[in-house]
């Protein structure tokens, strides 16, 4: 689950020109690729995003927002629905925006991503 998420959101800071954070989720998936068999990444906490609180990507195919099963669970919970057009429901991607910590004007990290590794005793 965790190289699906990070793919996604890599691709969508390199869509958006967010060289900084796109760069970071590079890292995060080369430490996905290297780590350990009994450890894992994990995306926890306040301000991590849709993709890693929910289980969506088991019904939608790794989010692709054309897919058919995908648009009718966002419309059976209108996820993505417009505000002022009821009914209506942007096709090109959700969610669209994510949380991003700044330095300054500076985009610097995302949020919540943790290495899990067992203690052995």
């Amino acid at each position: 689950m965790a190289s699906d998420i990070l793919a996604t959101e890599l691709e969508f800071f390199d869509i958006y020109d967010l060289d900084e954070i796109a760069q970071l989720y590079m890292k995060l998936e080369d430490l996905n690729n290297d780590i350990q068999n009994d450890a894992f990444l994990l995306q926890i906490g306040w301000g991590t995003g849709y993709h890693a609180n929910t289980i969506t990507g088991v019904f939608a195919n790794n989010f692709n927002p054309h897919q058919e099963m995908w648009m009718k669970l966002r419309k059976r919970f209108r996820l993505g629905e417009s505000r002022s057009r009821r009914g209506q429901y942007d096709k090109r991607e959700f969610p669209k925006t994510r949380r991003v910590l700044y330095r300054g004007q500076n985009p610097i990290s995302t949020l919540g991503w943790v290495k899990i590794t067992p203690i052995n005793d």
